[in-house]
């Protein structure tokens, strides 16, 4: 099954039944099916809502043999953090990732794992903690993708090496029919190749940036009508994953290239 919702009825827990503060309560998920919630991948969910003495979680995920509690949030009980949400969105070829947590305590960073079959997971991303027992909330975008389903969950990781994980979401790119070709992708030698379709004569910015979206270069380039070739030098680049991006066609592409020594 996909997601559920639960509701469980706190009548008898010895709380007030009558303004309950959702934020009082969670879902702890012991997402490894063992029943201990001191050991293996541990999520928890928000309550999202509350009629009477009934307290609702909306939309959880839970995997297969998942063993999970209704819990009080309190800071006695020195949780990591709260998972408040988690959202993928596709924008263009681009997914925007962003989640929430509170309750922060001893979070080192997050890493952002990808997936085209959400079986088999690659860190693609990796976001410092703010560590801070207020709201937080945290984005990373993952560029160029191809077309098809990707999978994305964000893992925590705790200064102590413990490691919790979000729910999985998906997001949808469709064809992507860029303007621009790069080869040899993944690139070996001291020459990046680039294949431009411009619909008009002009000058374009092409700019290089590191994974993370930090600009190393920036550069002027004349197009002609048609295919234009060019040549990039990325003999200093170390080994590691890079975007190219530039304004062409009324439309602002992005494109993903590896380097390999």
């Amino acid at each position: 099954i996909a997601t559920v919702n639960l509701g469980f009825d706190t009548t008898g827990l010895g709380y007030a039944q009558n303004g309950i503060t959702l934020s009082d309560y969670a879902l702890m998920i012991d997402k490894d099916g063992d029943g201990d919630f001191n050991s293996g991948p541990i999520g928890f969910f928000n309550a999202s809502r509350s009629a009477g003495s009934v307290i609702y979680f909306d939309g959880v995920y839970l995997p297969n043999a998942a063993v999970f509690t209704i819990v009080t949030l309190k800071r006695s009980l020195n949780l990591p953090a709260v998972w408040l949400g988690f959202s993928a969105t596709a924008s263009g070829v681009n997914a925007l990732l962003q989640w929430k947590t509170a309750e922060e305590i001893n979070v080192d960073y997050y890493l952002v794992e990808h997936s085209f079959n959400a079986v088999s997971y690659t860190a693609v991303g990796r976001v410092a903690a703010n560590n801070t027992t207020g709201e937080n909330n945290y984005a990373m975008t993952d560029y160029a993708l191809s077309a098809g389903t990707h999978y994305y969950r964000i893992r925590r990781v705790d200064k102590d090496g413990k490691t919790a994980l979000s729910s999985t979401r998906a997001v949808k790119i469709a064809s992507n029919e860029a303007n621009i070709k790069l080869w040899p992708n993944p690139a070996t030698g001291a020459t990046l190749l680039l294949s431009l379709s411009s619909q008009q004569p002009g000058s374009t910015s092409l700019q290089l940036r590191s994974a993370d979206g930090k600009l190393l270069l920036q550069k002027s380039i004349s197009l002609v009508t048609g295919n234009n070739q060019l040549t990039l030098d990325i003999a200093q680049l170390p080994a590691g994953i890079y975007l190219l991006q530039l304004p062409l066609n009324n439309d602002f592409i992005t494109q993903k290239f590896i380097r390999q020594r």
